[in-house]
């Protein structure tokens, strides 16, 4: 791979050269020359041997972009920009070690040539400076010195998986199907929805390594130091998070997720549907404007709706209704005796038969579309009408009298406790979770109901649409990097949004963390235990790595700019 390729003469003379033997000397003689090595840095006994192009561990498509037809060989200097592209989407991802003493081989030269390509994603460039030659064909100690050392990597890029739900956006429109692209493998399909990006551990779709395709779980049973001592005696020896990008086209199910006590108790008796017992809080931050549901609406609120709504005021009941409107009225009452009420009104809704809730949304989209809504039912009409043409006559969209609507705009977040009633209803978001997919559901939604769970295990604390918000702080010393810190000990999030040809460093974390690359473009650098210095290329937006424990990154914007979520955890 230098200024002039000579690999072509080398497959001629390997084919013509009658003994193995004969080729392997004279082979030799010529590097040695070439390279102007010496007998000091070669066993005598195996150096014949490496100049027979015998089996080395590297991938057989490394071996044919190196010497196959069409590949780096055959196409003459690597170099010179004037020749056709000369990788295209089917070239492997590379890892690069080159030898300091190497006089021959301009290496720098082509690692910056190579950060130009768009379909080459370079996972690891390390200078060997100890080494005469790097190459996989004759470099006796290559495996010691460079093979060991790349699965030792603390920082390597993940494969995500994509999980397709009805509820998606649709082809290359979901910035999930868009991120997705940078998995090998992944087809777009342009009339398929793709709902959810998945970074972690999780078995229903858990992450895989790059470089081997071993999934994240088990790479680091192998490798607890990555994880910290810390976080490993609080979590054990896994991720306590996982970390998503949701693309919503249209509303998800009325859903809450259980706390520890009752995910425990709801899995020891329906593992088909519970599926783990752990619990899931999560946290919501929008990268393009976002709705949904979170929290029940001031109580206030919803007496009003009872009153100038007739329809949701006849699926409640009358009876249940004034009680409510009583007991929120009286200057007297607990928060416990309007918290049971509450508790009351969202029963009796969800609870509702199915022809009672189709008939009142019947008289209630025909008003709305009519245009004879109250002042008091401006704000909520039309979320009824697209959430009616999303569930026709489903219950959920009583929802919209009883729950807030909570707006974000880019770079807002939510953060949604355990035993808490929400709904996403649209936007991009990124998403990141206790890990567990523990979901209870009773509404806008195919999937299995459990009214009956849901009802008794919500909080029935209720409040503005805005106390739901959580405001960011700033990230240590760092100077365009927004911190998001739940009050729950699983997960922190990280936006790092960059400006063009500007750098941000994070200090250490003494957790394990995972980052996407949702816009531009840019380098990440960071130093190995072994003092090695490593960066690799951020090429486009979709990319997903993990950074080990006790790694401090720089993080490198190219013209574009560069905007990275991370989501970590420290004990």
């Amino acid at each position: 791979m230098g200024v002039m390729d000579f690999i072509p003469l080398m497959q001629w003379s390997y084919d013509y050269v009658p003994f193995p033997v004969f080729f392997a000397t004279i082979g030799y003689a010529m590097f040695a020359y070439l390279f102007g090595w010496t007998d000091a840095n070669w066993l005598l006994r195996r150096k014949t041997k490496q100049f027979r192009f015998t089996p080395t561990p590297v991938s057989s498509s490394s071996l044919f972009w190196w010497c196959g037809k069409g590949g780096w060989a055959a196409r003459g200097c690597s170099l010179d920009t004037t020749l056709p592209r000369w990788f295209d989407s089917g070239c492997p991802p590379l890892a690069i070690y080159w030898g300091g003493k190497d006089t021959l081989i301009d290496t720098d030269a082509l690692v910056e040539r190579l950060k130009t390509e768009p379909d080459v994603t370079v996972i690891r460039t390390v200078k060997q400076e100890q080494a005469e030659h790097c190459d996989f064909y004759y470099a006796a100690d290559a495996l010691e010195w460079c093979f060991s050392s790349f699965f030792a990597m603390s920082v390597f890029q993940l494969i995500a998986g994509a999980q397709s739900y009805d509820w998606g956006k649709i082809g290359s429109i979901s910035p999930v199907g868009q991120y997705a692209q940078c998995s090998p493998g992944f087809q777009l399909d342009e009339s398929k929805p793709y709902a959810e990006l998945w970074m972690g551990t999780h078995p229903s779709m858990a992450s895989k390594l790059l470089s081997s395709g071993e999934t994240l779980k088990n790479h680091l049973k192998s490798r607890p130091e990555l994880l910290g001592d810390k976080v490993r005696q609080k979590f054990g020896d896994d991720l306590p998070f996982l970390f998503k990008v949701l693309a919503i086209g249209k509303a998800l199910s009325i859903q809450a997720h259980p706390d520890k006590e009752l995910a425990r108790r709801l899995h020891a008796e329906r593992p088909d549907v519970y599926k783990d017992d752990n619990h899931k809080p999560e946290m919501a931050v929008a990268i393009t404007e976002f709705s949904g549901f979170c929290g029940f609406l001031p109580v206030e609120t919803i007496a009003q709706y009872l009153s100038m709504v007739e329809e949701f005021d006849t699926v409640v009941g009358k009876e249940t209704s004034e009680a409510f409107r009583h007991v929120v009225s009286k200057e007297e009452s607990t928060q416990e005796s309007i918290r049971v009420c509450l508790k009351d009104v969202f029963a009796r809704v969800m609870g509702a038969s199915d022809d009672l809730v189709r008939m009142e949304l019947e008289k209630l989209i025909k008003r709305y579309e009519a245009g004879k809504e109250r002042l008091v039912e401006k704000d909520v009409k039309d979320v009824v009408l697209e959430l009616n043409r999303q569930y026709p006559a489903d219950v959920g969209i009583f929802c919209v009298f009883l729950l807030n609507v909570v707006k974000l705009e880019a770079g807002q977040a939510m953060f949604l406790a355990a035993n808490d009633p929400h709904a996403y209803i649209y936007g991009d978001i990124i998403e990141c979770m206790a890990t567990s997919d523990n979901v209870v559901r009773a509404g806008l939604t195919p999937k299995l109901r459990d009214v009956p769970t849901l009802v008794s295990m919500l909080t029935y604390k209720w409040g503005p649409a805005d106390s739901q918000i959580m405001p960011p702080t700033k990230f240590r010393s760092t100077s365009h990097t927004t911190l998001y810190d739940p009050p729950i000990d699983e997960f922190s999030v990280v936006l790092t949004d960059l400006g063009a040809e500007t750098t941000e460093v994070h200090e250490p974390i003494d957790g394990p963390s995972i980052f996407i690359a949702t816009k531009g473009d840019g380098t990440l650098r960071w130093k190995e235990s072994d003092g090695k210095e490593s960066e690799l290329r951020l090429q486009k937006a979709g990319f997903v790595f993990f950074i080990g424990a006790g790694v401090q990154v720089e993080f490198s914007a190219g013209h574009a700019g560069l905007t990275i979520y991370r989501a970590f955890v420290e004990a």
